[in-house]
C-alpha cells in the first residue's frame, strides 16, 4: 500500500472539526479551582469548587454538605460569572479539615506538685501512674519549696 491511501493523521482529523478540537483542549486542561469566600467557613472547609466546561462544579464531602450547596449554588454561580452549577459528592481520601488553632492547656509547677503528691499518696497504681504522667507535663521546673 502506498501512503496516499492511508487516512490522514488523527490530529488533522480532529483539527478539522473546531468544536471537537476545543472540547479536547478543555478536557486536557485541568479544571480551575476556585475559592468560595461567600460560603460559611464550616461549609467551605468541606467543599471544593471548580470551573468545568463553563459551569461551576461544587464537590461536597458528604451528602449533607451537597444539600446545603444546592441552596447556595445559584448565588455561587453568579459570583463565579457562569450561568449553571452542579453538585457532586466525593468523599476525599484525606479530610478537608483545617488545622486547629487551639493550644493545649499548660500546667504550672504548683499544680504539678499537687498531682505528684496525690500520686504518691494514691493506693491505686494505675491512677498513681496517670497522675505522675500529668505532673510530668508541667511547663516550668517543679520546685518543692513553692
Amino acid at each position: 500500500m502506498s501512503n496516499a491511501t492511508l487516512p490522514p493523521s488523527l490530529d488533522s482529523l480532529l483539527g478539522a472539526n473546531s468544536a471537537l478540537s476545543r472540547r479536547l483542549r478543555a478536557v486536557n486542561k485541568p479544571p480551575a479551582t476556585l475559592s468560595l469566600p461567600s460560603l460559611p467557613p464550616a461549609l467551605a472547609a468541606k467543599t471544593r469548587a471548580e470551573l468545568a466546561e463553563g459551569e461551576l462544579l461544587l464537590i461536597a464531602e458528604t451528602s449533607a454538605v451537597a444539600q446545603m450547596l444546592r441552596f447556595h449554588g445559584p448565588r455561587l454561580a453568579r459570583e463565579a460569572g457562569v450561568s449553571g452549577f452542579s453538585v457532586r459528592v466525593q468523599a476525599s481520601p484525606e479530610p478537608l479539615v483545617r488545622p486547629s488553632s487551639l493550644q493545649p492547656p499548660e500546667l504550672d509547677s504548683g499544680s504539678a506538685r499537687v498531682l505528684s503528691e496525690a500520686a504518691r499518696l494514691c493506693d491505686h497504681a494505675p491512677l498513681a501512674a496517670a497522675l505522675d504522667r500529668l505532673a510530668a507535663l508541667a511547663t516550668g521546673p517543679s520546685d518543692p519549696k513553692d
